[in-house]
């Protein structure tokens, strides 16, 4: 282990790099912008569902279901679920969502002032009709159902007001919520056949810790032209992404419902890809933005590319796993179901999906989805050197089937040479939170690369599962 790691380098690599790729307003014109940039197509509802902050499946059965959130610290699916539901009428444009949260902070922060819910667990939706604008609206809503909006142009201008609804609740996993924006508020009449607007839902979590994770991998908070394409579609079936990632213990990949509630049957071409990395724990988002911006990131002219060519040299980098090529038919008022499943061991893995309408070429959904398998026990090390001399060691067993009341965590930190105990720490394993937070004392070592093990055992010894770090 080495106690002093590169986050400043991190850091400023992230929020250095600026996009060059070509994003034209028909993503359909050039599909591989949909390896960066995420596409929906949303179907107009029959049946308008009821904002209660209960998000009833069958309210939400002809809406098109969004791919898993990503984090925009590291560009992965979250670890928790996360559901988002998309859909409009002649009148309104609807999202619901549910957000499961971490067994040891099931309940969200959420207080009753209305100025106040940007610094809630909240929801955050952008939403800007005009495609490429430097500009959005901005709802926010917490778990308490307080909501609140403004018109974002770099800043947030709370003083814009608009009418729409707004309910949410807690849960036994979490939270959820349904809204729905009239077009009327915004100024505009029933989108046409086509329209192509901008979008981001936001899960802004501030407990237990700070993490932001978007429908859309933004490079930055203000990186407005990170978006994702919100393209309406009428009378269309209903793309639902059930399960994208980690699907089971020992298994990725990805299950795709084709939900068609119109009066005619539709044929689609769908097409589920999974990668994974030829070498180390690559960076996909990053390694996007890189190629496309040749010049470096300090450049003041930029060489502006397509997303074929952009797409093209990243992957070279990357190997086919798996892939999955089908035509599908749905009869009206029936849904299809396609699956790409792939057994698994831990690291980095991405996916990739795309539906398109066998009738005119046209995108239904598409993105990409890089996210992590993790194994049955995962440690995390946060060093606080300077601070107090230690290194924070978190270990996380959700997937062990096996630990019980009695099972215990081992934490050891080994010498140079990663094999004699240079101390070393057994506690009983928190059955409620299944995670164990130990600080491991560094300060008095000499420079140098360490390892700290962890395993979880039986009280009579017999090991459970272990990692070293």
């Amino acid at each position: 282990m080495r106690l002093k790691t590169g986050f400043c380098l991190f850091l400023m690599v992230t929020f250095a790099l600026s996009a060059a790729i070509v994003k034209p307003k028909d993503p359909s014109e050039n599909k591989s912008v949909s390896y960066r940039w995420p596409v929906v197509v949303v179907p107009r509802m029959a049946k308008a569902p009821v904002i209660d902050g209960q998000v009833e499946k069958n309210e939400w059965l002809s809406a098109a279901q969004l791919a898993p959130l990503i984090t925009l610290e590291k560009g992965l699916a979250t670890r928790e679920n996360n559901f988002l539901f998309v859909g409009y009428d002649e009148n309104n444009f609807y999202l619901a969502f549910q957000f499961y949260r971490p067994p040891y902070a099931l309940s969200p922060s959420s207080g009753t002032d209305p100025m106040g819910v940007w610094r809630d667990d909240c929801l955050e939706f952008f939403l800007r009709p005009e495609f490429g604008a430097r500009w959005e609206y901005s709802f926010v809503g917490n778990s308490a159902g307080i909501f609140e909006e403004g018109r974002r142009q770099g800043v947030t201008d709370k003083k814009w007001k608009c009418d729409w609804q707004y309910k949410a609740r807690q849960t036994a996993w979490g939270w959820e919520g349904e809204l729905a924006i009239p077009f009327a508020s915004l100024g505009l009449s029933t989108p046409k056949l086509g329209d192509v607007w901008e979008m981001a839902p936001v899960n802004n979590q501030k407990t237990p810790w700070q993490d932001l994770s978007a429908w859309t991998f933004l490079k930055n908070w203000n990186a407005c032209e990170d978006f994702g394409y919100l393209i309406f579609g009428g009378e269309i079936p209903a793309v639902r992404i059930i399960q994208a990632g980690e699907i089971s213990r020992d298994e990725v990949g990805a299950c795709l419902e084709l939900a068609n509630f119109t009066s005619q049957s539709s044929e689609v071409q769908v097409q589920l890809t999974l990668y994974e990395p030829k070498s180390g724990q690559r960076e996909y988002f990053k390694e996007i933005e890189s190629a496309a911006n040749p010049l470096g990131p300090q450049a003041e002219v930029k060489e502006w590319l397509t997303a074929d060519k952009v797409v093209a040299e990243v992957f070279q980098n990357y190997r086919l796993v798996k892939k999955v090529e089908e035509k599908v038919a749905v009869p009206a008022n029936q849904s299809r179901r396609i699956s790409l499943i792939h057994p698994s061991t831990r690291g980095m893995y991405l996916l990739h999906y795309q539906v398109v309408s066998a009738k005119d070429d046209k995108l239904l959904a598409a993105g990409p989805l890089p996210f992590f398998r993790s194994a049955p026990l995962e440690i995390s090390l946060i060093p606080y050197l300077l601070a107090s001399g230690v290194v924070e060691v978190t270990a996380e067993y959700q997937k062990i089937p096996a630990v019980s009341a009695d099972s215990l965590v081992e934490v050891k930190l080994l010498d140079k040479e990663g094999k004699k105990p240079l101390w070393e720490k057994v506690e009983k394993v928190n059955t409620r939170d299944l995670r164990t937070v130990i600080d491991v004392p560094v300060g008095d070592l000499s420079p140098g690369q360490y390892t700290i093990g962890c395993e979880i055992k039986t009280p009579s010894g017999q090991s459970l599962a272990q990692r070293s770090e």
